[in-house]
């Protein structure tokens, strides 16, 4: 006859699972203006996290990528038609 966990010890199991997790650091913060792209064991999630707090795997690093829209300005000198150089 095999014997079956009782249920105060699968409750314990569980208790120490959750308490490992919590542990281990699922807790990750992408600040505003950037998203974060999360990395485990080399590969990188298709799903960017937004910003604030999120809950990730353990052992999982979040890359914060900047998303605010950025000026660049260029200094181009063209030739008009009668071939005078502009400068814009």
């Amino acid at each position: 006859m095999a014997m079956r966990p009782s249920r105060v010890v699968l409750a314990v199991v569980v208790v120490i699972g959750v308490i490992v997790f919590l542990i281990a650091g699922p807790f990750r913060a992408v600040p505003a203006g950037r998203v974060g792209a999360k990395e485990f064991f080399g590969n990188v999630s298709p799903t960017a996290m937004s910003p604030g707090i999120g809950i990730v795997l353990p052992m999982t690093s979040v890359v914060p990528m900047s998303v605010k829209t950025q000026e660049i300005k260029e200094v181009a000198e063209v030739p008009s038609q009668e071939g005078l150089i502009l400068t814009r």
